[in-house]
């Protein structure tokens, strides 16, 4: 068991993917119940649970003449699951899809049929305001889920006054120019100025690009009710960095649009959708 173990999860790193369940090395994936549930380990040639040392032949005898006593761990439940109701497919989150991979080929192993795997259905709900928001602001459900100041700073740039900005951009040309133009004559009695002139006007644009920062910074300031409520927008549909379903408890939707909301998710939901889904709702009665 430990072998294929070890082997199918170097085989999941090596492909990109992380370790769902992390077990330790020396586990033998049971629990005794002593009463409290405690993990059992590999020890030499024998095992350990708790502080009390067990020969294999003892921990055998033990499992069949008191079973009650033992239970499986998140490894070896699915095993369990299926020797006692054979399994032909199962739904199931990605978290649990991702730990399932590492047991597959223990069903083999036990001449158990391996179970297909399909995701659950992954949503979010988007009420009226919020899908306005976004469209107003040219705003994705994917750029919500990534760095929310990434969102804020495009946002702001468009809105930017042009004038501002290209009176910056004239500015900084015309420093540039000015600088160039008088060079050479400048450095022409002493070419080995040049490094230092191109080192001079790095430290004059390096000044100009901070200048810059801080007006744009300043814009940020004053546009502080649009960058809350981007922040707002965030956290209604990406709440605490996470999916909504995750969080936001079904009776706040249920209390606003009735329990006709049932239905509708239904049949707007596809089992069949891999990519997560988007739900649009409409005001307090209506979808």
């Amino acid at each position: 068991l430990h072998e294929i173990i070890s082997a199918t999860n170097r085989d999941i790193v090596q492909q990109g993917y992380h370790i769902q369940a992390e077990k330790r090395d020396d586990s033998m994936h049971l629990f005794m119940h002593t009463p409290s549930r405690t993990a059992i380990h590999r020890n030499g040639e024998g095992c350990i649970c708790g502080d009390k040392k067990y020969t294999l032949v003892q921990l055998s005898s033990m499992v069949r003449e008191q079973s009650s006593l033992f239970s499986t761990d998140v490894i070896t439940r699915p095993l369990l699951q299926s020797h006692l109701f054979p399994v032909v497919s199962q739904i199931g989150g990605p978290s649990e899809i991702a730990y399932l991979a590492q047991v597959n080929p223990l069903f083999r192993e036990f001449g158990l049929a391996t179970p297909y795997y399909i995701a659950r259905p992954t949503a979010t709900l988007l009420e009226r305001r919020p899908a306005k928001q976004m469209h107003d602001y040219g705003i994705t459900f994917d750029e919500l889920t990534g760095d929310i100041e990434t969102v804020i700073n495009r946002i702001m740039a468009k809105s930017f006054p042009k004038d501002v900005e290209e009176h910056m951009k004239h500015m900084s040309a015309s420093i540039r120019s000015a600088f160039n133009a008088d060079l050479e004559s400048i450095i022409s009695f002493d070419p080995a100025l040049a490094e230092f002139a191109n080192q001079s006007f790095g430290k004059i644009d390096f000044t100009l690009k901070t200048f810059q920062d801080k007006v744009f910074a300043s814009h940020k300031r004053k546009q502080k009710e649009t960058r809350e409520r981007i922040y707002r927008l965030g956290h209604l549909l990406f709440p605490n960095r996470t999916l909504q379903e995750r969080v936001v408890n079904s009776n706040y939707f249920l209390a606003r649009y009735g329990l006709g909301l049932v239905k509708y998710l239904y049949d707007q939901l596809s089992i069949h959708e891999s990519a997560h889904q988007i739900i649009r709702l409409g005001e307090e009665g209506e979808r």
